[in-house]
């Protein structure tokens, strides 16, 4: 379920998309480390199965943020 809120007015926008912004970039950077990790044959070679099980885990969540961020800011526009 979906509830939008007209908050116009009340929310600071320049501020939102700033720290909207700085969450996007923190997301991605996750994003590159964890796919620099599972491109390493080394570390996969020797890292454990929950290790990678995790990294992937974690980069699913962080895709799904990625997306969701960068809907908010289109929302802002």
């Amino acid at each position: 379920m979906k509830v939008e809120l007209d908050l116009s007015g009340t929310v600071d926008v320049v501020a939102e998309r700033a720290r909207l912004e700085k969450d996007l970039v923190t997301a991605q950077k996750d994003m590159k480390t964890a796919e620099v990790k599972l491109s390493n044959e080394g570390f996969m070679a020797k890292a454990p199965e929950n290790v990678v099980a995790e990294i992937k885990e974690r980069m699913a969540a962080t895709s799904a943020d990625i997306e969701r961020i960068t809907a908010q800011l289109a929302a802002l526009k």
